[in-house]
């Protein structure tokens, strides 16, 4: 296998055609826009104190795995700097089949993620602004507005004027995506840190005092709203879980996992420069240090509003959220602006930068997508209409484009009575599949890259056995997670339903990959012998 100037004439040109514009920060950004520190908080807190466990030990476990998966990836992006990431990767390691299939597998549960966000966008973000501010400033127009944007009319409304918002910035070119990129993320990381800095002067007893007076206000009945969320679900049935079990802090890995292993932004891999430095401060290093302000808001929170009333609160939010004293759904956000120590001024601006930071997902998604039908379609798997760079935007313009209208498709599943509940259901198992599909094989690639592609281990900075180490690493925790997904009902990801259309969609993209070796023969295989021209 040749290195960066193959051109076999199985390709639909000599060159890619795109731009390397993503420097370190750039790349560390696209990280934040995909995984996002509110939306990922957001979802630790309203799972891990229903699972219980000791948090410490269970988030380290995880920073174990994440870490062993960033620093394989690290190696094949300096290997392979392409677009398409793993389906590069593993195309070329292992099997053109097993790459193709495991990233448009995570591509499809990408866009169905943009479908849901659209939801989201207002439900955790901008309801939470409209409510915050109604009952603070005693407006009850504003909170009236609150309730009527959940209604499915409305959600339905607004998600599709956010996702065709997302698709205006992502059409363009990846540079105007960059540049907003940096002012939405550097707002949403400072605002994050106001949230720490609140949390750490803040007190259980300044938390539950704000929160009894805020309930209040919403409800017009003056008590101890924060006793009454624990008794009631309590009553319930609810039974708070230890904290000190070691099952339990295993049990939050795939709760933890939601975040992925940081791998996603390999896609944009043939638009970063010096690939070398960018991902390892863009992928690895921005990792960790994006894993530990998750870390710090968590452990303040439990400080400070009380493990017995985070486990109590999330237990209404999904079993009996009319008894949530709240005019909106009690997610991290709404608890961190009631934690005593934040003007409310800052607090309705801290409740509104959530709907920002999810809005970035749905452009950033279309960019991640998009560089993987060009790379398909740039080896001939697709028809080459997918890799024509458009010569104004410098990126696959049809790409963008399809990514968008199959992301329209997904939204209007997800938003159907009929069959909304099956489309949530199938983005609750995103954590197992795409921890096989693909990252599984990625580690397989890496663990037998020495053997079956020595010349591209020379290129590695990580070599030999040295790759083996965090390649078995990572697969000992895929299947752990896995496991623990498929076994135990919590986390949402073992129902039939979902199982069986995971399967079917795996299955589905299995077909347009036969069909295309069986129409291009020859000639595909040819693409694969070399890595894909720069």
């Amino acid at each position: 296998m040749s290195g960066d100037n193959a051109q076999a004439p199985a390709y639909v040109r000599k060159a890619s055609g795109l731009v390397r514009e993503l420097n370190a920060r750039d790349f560390a950004f696209f990280n934040l826009a995909g995984f996002g520190l509110f939306f990922s908080l957001f979802y630790w807190m309203s799972l891990t104190p229903l699972i219980g466990g000791n948090y410490v030990v269970g988030f380290l476990l995880f920073v174990v795995a994440a870490l062993c998966v960033t620093l394989i990836y690290y190696c094949f992006m300096v290997i392979m700097p392409r677009s398409g990431g793993d389906y590069v990767f593993v195309s070329r390691a292992l099997h053109p089949a097993i790459g193709f299939i495991g990233n448009l597998t995570f591509g499809v549960l990408w866009l169905l993620f943009v479908a849901v966000t659209a939801v989201t966008i207002t439900s955790t973000g901008v309801t939470t602004f409209f409510g915050y501010v109604g009952v603070v400033y005693n407006m009850p127009i504003m909170t009236s507005i609150a309730t009527t944007m959940n209604t499915p009319v409305w959600t339905f409304v607004l998600g599709a004027i956010w996702m065709l918002l997302g698709a205006l910035i992502a059409i363009p070119s990846l540079r105007v995506y960059l540049r907003i990129q940096q002012v939405i993320i550097i707002i949403v990381v400072a605002t994050y840190i106001i949230g720490l800095v609140a949390l750490a002067a803040a007190t259980p007893s300044s938390f539950t005092s704000t929160f009894n007076s805020f309930a209040s206000g919403y409800t017009g009945n003056v008590t101890d709203h924060y006793n009454a969320v624990i008794s009631a679900a309590a009553t319930d049935g609810w039974t708070i879980p230890d904290q000190t079990s070691l099952w339990g802090s295993i049990l939050l890995l795939p709760a933890f996992g939601v975040v992925g292993f940081f791998q996603w932004n390999a896609n944009v891999g043939g638009e970063i420069r010096s690939p070398k430095k960018t991902a390892l401060y863009g992928l690895v290093v921005g990792a960790m240090i994006f894993l530990g302000l998750l870390a710090v808001a968590t452990a303040l929170l439990y400080r400070v509003a009380g493990f017995n009333f985070l486990s109590s609160i999330d237990y209404l939010l999904f079993n009996d959220p009319s008894k949530v004293p709240l005019p909106m759904l009690p997610y991290a956000g709404i608890l961190i602006a009631l934690c005593g120590t934040m003007p409310p001024y800052i607090g309705a601006f801290y409740c509104l930068v959530p709907a920002i930071q999810q809005f970035l997902f749905n452009p950033s998604a279309y960019l991640v997508f998009s560089r993987g039908l060009f790379a398909y379609s740039f080896d001939g798997v697709l028809p080459k209409w997918f890799a024509n760079v458009n010569s104004r935007t410098k990126g696959p313009l049809n790409a963008i484009v399809t990514s968008v209208i199959i992301s329209f498709i997904l939204f209007v599943i997800v938003e159907l009575p009929s069959s909304s509940p099956y489309a949530f259901l199938f983005s609750s198992v995103f954590t197992w599949v795409t921890t096989i599909l693909p990252t599984l094989f990625v580690a397989i690639a890496a663990i037998l890259l020495f053997k079956l592609r020595p010349q591209l281990n020379e290129l590695s900075p990580i070599k030999g056995i040295k790759l083996v180490i965090p390649g078995v690493i990572s697969i000992v925790f895929i299947f752990i997670i896995t496991y623990l997904c498929l076994t135990n009902p919590i986390y949402g990801a073992n129902s039939p339903i979902g199982i069986y259309t995971a399967i079917g969609v795996v299955v589905a993209i299995g077909l347009v990959y036969l069909v295309s070796r069986i129409r291009r023969g020859r000639l595909l295989e040819l693409s694969f012998k070399e890595i894909p021209p720069a």
